[in-house]
């Protein structure tokens, strides 16, 4: 698991494993099982938060400074910050500090070598003090949870300069898959509806040409079943129209899903002021959710088996 080998969790005290859900705070990169800070509501270490007591991640047996001036503490190798021993990332700039069993990024050498996978920072590199409509960078990582390090950059970037393009490929290629699985579920109805109109001529053809080869098919024919000149050529449109969707989420996805997600989290301040059921509401509204698309394919499957298996029952009887 990289840098949680020999840590446990702060709030139920085991130690982590593989395979473990496990968020990481993003004030002082402390580890816990996500259902363990849903259930406490906050950081076991939230009250040492910006304090000399502020978690820091120990040092194992196995593990012995390099050099003396790693005893003093970490160089952060993009803003020189020096931050204390242990820190998993720069308290100034975000920047990971550790990037390996027992090995650090120091300004001396390559900050990405590495002989482990390292653990994202959730902020992706951002400077904790940044806000975006108001909101600290820290609450968005908290809401978008899975991947967090990949959009919260990008979210800034974007909120500085309105016409900044970012690129997203996941969109792109899952389409409304991917905005199901971001959770989006008033722009899912929408994409969703746009899917199913760019699918109805080509279902509408293959299931004429299905009839057709139903025995005696002539005795079957009717306008209903024969496809116009009009939805012949709308069935051409379409790929390209489907094409176009994907550019538009390519292109724009990542500023949908921002928008999305800073509108969320302001009415989640207005429902929540408690502090702590705001963080609680952050990660139970927030996040990810594999069970939307696959009920959506599921769905959608269904319908189309039962619009196919009826045409065909009605004509056969």
């Amino acid at each position: 698991m990289g840098l949680y080998d020999g840590l446990t969790c702060p709030i139920c005290s085991k130690e982590f494993v593989d395979g473990d859900d496990v968020v990481v705070c993003p004030q002082c990169g402390a580890p816990h099982h996500r259902q363990c800070w849903l259930e406490h509501g906050e950081c076991a270490f939230a009250a040492d938060h910006g304090t000399e007591r502020q978690w820091k991640r120990p040092r194992l047996k196995r593990e012995e400074p390099d050099s003396d001036a790693e005893k003093d503490g970490l160089h952060c190798p993009r803003c020189g910050y020096l931050n204390d021993d242990g820190t998993l990332f720069c308290i100034k700039c975000g920047m990971p500090l550790q990037v390996g069993e027992g090995h650090k990024n120091s300004s001396n050498g390559n900050p990405w070598a590495t002989r482990r996978p390292v653990v994202p920072n959730p902020l992706g590199g951002v400077n904790p003090n940044e806000t975006i409509d108001g909101i600290p960078v820290g609450d968005i990582a908290a809401f978008v949870g899975s991947n967090s390090h990949y959009y919260i950059p990008r979210f800034v970037a974007m909120a500085k300069d309105k016409s900044k393009i970012t690129v997203n490929w996941a969109a792109a290629l899952l389409i409304q898959n991917w905005v199901a699985f971001r959770k989006m579920g008033g722009f899912f109805a929408v994409v969703a509806v746009l899917i199913t109109l760019i699918n109805i001529p080509s279902f509408i053809i293959t299931m004429a040409s299905s009839i057709m080869m139903i025995p005696d098919a002539s005795a079957y024919q009717t306008t209903l079943f024969q496809p116009s000149n009009a939805v012949i050529m709308i069935s051409y449109i379409m790929p390209f129209v489907a094409l176009l969707l994907r550019i538009f989420l390519a292109l724009f996805g990542n500023r949908v899903y921002m928008n999305h997600v800073i509108k969320k989290i302001h009415k989640l301040q207005a429902a929540y002021p408690n502090p702590a059921d705001y963080q609680n509401a952050l990660l139970q509204k927030g996040g990810i959710s594999w069970a939307f698309p696959i009920v959506y394919l599921v769905v959608f499957s269904v319908i189309i088996g039962m619009i196919s298996v009826g045409v065909t029952f009605v004509l056969l009887t």
